[in-house]
């Protein structure tokens, strides 16, 4: 593995290698067709079919972290996992019916009748009824390519698993590591995410998600239908009202969760919030602020926004983002779960979803400003099924969830808010004894609708930015032994944790700053991808060493690597107990020992017989 950071005083790149005189990874197993990206602080999972992380394995912050490497007690993940909804209003079911079929036969508002009109349908990979796929969904392909390899780790003689799979080097890709997944489904849409990834430090925290969803015509054939359906049959109907919806449970099965005991979707503290629209008809865009620390600050009769620059303004952002609360079953207050031995903030990290652009239509790529259509959250209890629905929808499933995303458009269900800031912020109870809609609830997050009509052939675009605003690992550690030593209070403990806000919208800012630029419109895939080239910062990353060799001795380590071009030097840090930074790095070697030719080092400062060294 190869991370970056700015070198000093140079205005040039300086590498800095991570090695391990051990097993450094273990690649996870899985039975999805899964990629990782794996560069810079944020890692996360994408898979062919759009549904990832099951389990709490996604957006995982900071970088370096992988429970299936090191067991649950270093999770550091903030989702538990990422689904969706496609979904399409007034569309004509196939006339082909050996090459269609619907999820639950038995369902009352899927028509019997070959060709017949669906008043709604709605494709669903989402926590509710996963097993929805083997009906609705089309595996497609999952591919990730790198703009430089990562190098091959030899520690003692033994090659090192591969952490990072590639599907092909491109030197001039314009990310570090570029993934390109796409999927079908019986409504005849076939969805498409290009995800872009960086190592620069300014732009490490987020990835960039790129949608594309065209009307193909390309229904069969799902998995049920596999033995006796056409492959590739398609239909020429227009699938009009299309929406797509994200739902998204972010830290409810985090390390901060499983430490309260406090995870999951039927008791976790999670709260979700959304900034980017007024809730006032008719829904204009209005400015982010960092508000959360004024609002928790006065509910808890302290002053949270001192020494932090007050509560900021950041534009025009459209952001979805979840944060730890104060957990129902928790003693005290424990927003960003605080050890009480050690202190440490287990979930200080606030991750987020922020829409860019959004088409307006097929045929006008202009942003929509009236874009997301709506986003709330559930719990998992009020999050309504195809079979189950609420019994004012009894029998009419696909309407329920359509309209779950949609507004406006009638009856919403659990409530009719176009857009719901969380409990804090709606004066709910929050904490012990509070409504279980509030406790560690899933987000809604829904673009489309009427204007989405995909005649045959066309297609809409949006764009997204996953990101994560947190404390340094060894920060947070160091934060925990002032709180707990008592040279830090809880005023000043919960104002530190409430910047992380800012750290968020922050990186949300610069990164829709990169991609769509005020008076700028970036739509297709060729038009983000010319955003991105022309960004310096973005290009200046130097290339991994194809090889890095790691041999031991009794009083010092050999290290070799092979000769990266255009870089003013290396710096060399170290570290013992484990890889994930719990202990200090230390450099132990820095540019001005090792030139731009340098391709090996001799570490011998203070090198113990039987300490692992990483």
């Amino acid at each position: 593995m190869a991370t970056y950071r700015r070198a000093g005083v140079r205005s040039r790149w300086a590498s800095v290698l991570l090695f391990g005189l051990a097993v450094l990874f273990i690649s996870p197993s899985t039975t999805w067709a899964d990629k990782y990206v794996r560069v810079g602080q944020l890692w996360d999972i994408y898979s062919d079919i759009g549904h990832e992380g099951w389990g709490g394995i996604a957006m995982v912050w900071p970088g370096g972290f992988w429970k299936e490497d090191l067991g649950n007690n270093y999770r550091k993940d903030c989702v538990a996992y990422k689904a969706y909804l496609l979904g399409t209003k007034d569309w004509q079911r196939p006339a082909d019916d050996a090459n269609w079929k619907a999820l639950g036969a038995a369902l009352d508002d899927v028509p019997a009748a070959a060709g017949g009109a669906l008043p709604y349908y709605v494709v669903q990979r989402d926590t509710r009824y996963s097993g929805a796929e083997g009906y609705q969904l089309m595996r497609g392909s999952v591919n990730i390519y790198y703009k430089s390899d990562p190098a091959v780790i030899t520690t003692d003689g033994e090659v090192n698993p591969v952490a990072q799979e590639s599907d092909g080097e491109n030197p001039l890709q314009v990310a570090d590591a570029k993934l390109v997944s796409s999927w079908g489904s019986n409504m005849g849409i076939t969805t498409t995410r290009t995800v872009y990834a960086f190592i620069h430090p300014d732009h490490d925290d987020y990835h960039i998600w790129h949608y594309n969803f065209k009307n193909t015509g390309i229904y069969c054939c799902p998995p049920q239908l596999v033995a006796t359906g056409t492959s590739g049959a398609t239909h020429n109907l227009e699938v009009p009202n299309v929406m797509f919806s994200h739902s998204i449970p972010y830290m409810d099965r985090s390390e901060g969760g499983i430490y309260t005991a406090s995870c999951c979707e039927w008791n976790g503290d999670a709260l979700q919030d959304y900034r980017g629209h007024s809730d006032q008809d008719p829904y204009p865009r209005e400015d982010v602020t960092s508000d959360n620390k004024q609002v928790v600050g006065a509910l808890l009769g302290m002053d949270l926004t001192s020494g932090t620059g007050g509560v900021q303004n950041y534009g025009d952002l459209r952001t979805m983002y979840g944060y730890d609360g104060d957990s129902p079953s928790w003693a005290g207050t424990d927003f960003g779960d605080p050890h009480l031995i050690t202190g440490r903030m287990y979930s200080g990290k606030w991750p987020g979803l922020n829409l860019v652009h959004c088409d307006l239509s097929p045929t006008d790529r202009s942003d929509d400003p009236d874009q997301p259509r709506r986003c709330v959250y559930h719990n998992w209890a009020a999050m309504p099924g195809f079979n189950n629905p609420p019994p004012e929808f009894a029998g009419r499933g696909m309407e329920c969830i359509y309209r779950q995303m949609m507004w406006p458009g009638g009856i919403v269900v659990d409530n009719e808010k176009r857009f719901q800031r969380d409990a804090i912020h709606d004066g709910q109870p929050y904490g012990a004894g509070a409504d279980a809609q509030f406790i560690g609830p899933q987000s809604v997050f829904s673009v489309g609708g009427d204007n989405w009509d995909l005649k045959p052939g066309e297609e809409v675009n949006m764009i997204e930015v996953s990101a994560v605003g947190g404390f340094p690992y060894q920060e947070a550690v160091e934060m925990g032994q002032q709180w707990i030593a008592g040279t830090m209070s809880e005023q000043q403990r919960l104002t530190r944790y409430f910047t992380l806000e800012d750290s968020l919208f922050t990186i949300f800012r610069r990164s829709q700053d990169v991609i769509e630029p005020a008076g700028t419109n970036t739509s297709t895939v060729a038009e983000l991808e010319a955003m991105l080239a022309a960004n310096v910062d973005l290009q200046s990353a130097p290339a991994n060493p194809s090889t890095f060799t790691a041999n031991s001795s009794t009083d010092k380590l050999e290290l070799s690597w092979t000769e990266v071009p255009g870089v003013d030097g290396y710096r060399i840090y170290r570290t013992t107990g484990n890889r994930l930074g719990e202990q200090p790095w230390v450099r132990v070697a820095s540019e001005s020992d090792l030139g731009p030719t340098a391709t090996s080092h001799s570490d011998d400062m203070d090198v113990q017989v039987g300490v692992g060294y990483f």
